[in-house]
């Protein structure tokens, strides 16, 4: 069996998963991006020793942040585990909170081959990443909907690609066939909203409590020319607060903020792009995972 969890941020998608692994003695991959990179631990939420003890991991901490996110690298490497696990006959469960890393695995997606090699980006040097995100947004909202605003390689990329082709990149991705490669059963977690914002704040509390200052000093240290590259949720407000930009209290308003926002992007992404049987808790969706696999 292959179950693929998905749900916005702070949804306990992660606890599901090692319940569920338990349960049918699964192995989990994973497909959350920023807990692929082996710089970050309290600010992705990445599992403790003690949970990956529980079941087998695939694709945590495996990668630098200095090498970015690579999806296309990501599909061909998960792939060739996925087909590996099922000739072992093995049960696995995949959960995260990227959405285009699960898409790219589950579907047939290619990736688009346009050449951008010519494309002149250093005009968009001076531009900050909200008047970049901006500019993609005129040229291809659709994309621009779907990539973060602070990530700014991928926002790069979009407009290249529209630079390079006189076409955007949704456009020519709506001509693709996007046919299903594995059979999965996909169960989503989305609590109330209310009830979602409270362990956003809470989980932000904690994460300040926890380490997260450390982590981000330690960043800046060890990476002192590139730790700004980091887009992954609260270490952009870790930055800024160490180096006296903002205060502690506008650095949490902050990330809640922007961890609220990512989750609804999530939630709108999920609902769009996957068949999904959402469940509002933990227990109904390992009901539902029980009353399908037992």
């Amino acid at each position: 069996m292959i179950i693929a969890i998905v749900g916005p941020t702070a949804s306990k998608k992660s606890s599901l998963a090692i319940k569920i692994a338990k349960k049918f003695s699964a192995v989990i991959v994973n497909f959350d991006a920023y807990q692929m990179y082996r710089e970050l631990t309290i600010g992705v939420n990445r599992p403790t020793e003690e949970e990956m003890n529980i079941a087998p991991h695939y694709f945590i901490a495996n990668r630098s942040f200095l090498d970015g996110n690579n999806i296309a690298s990501f599909q061909k490497e998960g792939r060739e585990l996925l087909d590996k696990l099922i000739n072992e006959k093995k049960n696995i469960i995949l959960v995260g909170g990227s959405g285009l890393y699960l898409r790219a695995l589950l579907y047939d997606y290619s990736f688009l081959d346009i050449d951008t090699s010519k494309v002149n980006l250093k005009q968009f040097d001076d531009m900050d990443d909200e008047q970049l995100h901006s500019y993609l947004k005129k040229i291809d909202s659709n994309s621009a909907e779907k990539i973060h605003p602070h990530n700014r390689r991928r926002v790069l990329r979009a407009i290249a690609i529209y630079l390079a082709s006189g076409r955007s990149k949704s456009d020519i991705e709506k001509e693709q066939k996007h046919d299903l490669v594995y059979n999965c059963f996909i169960v989503g977690l989305n609590p109330p909203r209310q009830e979602l914002y409270t362990r956003i704040e809470k989980r932000t509390d904690w994460m300040f409590d926890n380490g997260l200052l450390l982590e981000a000093q330690s960043l800046m240290n060890e990476f002192p020319n590139d730790y700004f590259k980091i887009d992954a949720l609260g270490y952009e407000e870790a930055f800024l607060y160490l180096k006296n930009k903002i205060s502690l209290k506008e650095a949490k308003e902050m990330m809640n903020k922007k961890t609220k926002n990512y989750a609804k992007r999530q939630i709108t992404f999920f609902k769009h792009q996957f068949d999904v049987n959402w469940c509002e808790t933990i227990e109904q969706a390992e009901r539902l995972i029980e009353e399908k696999y037992q």
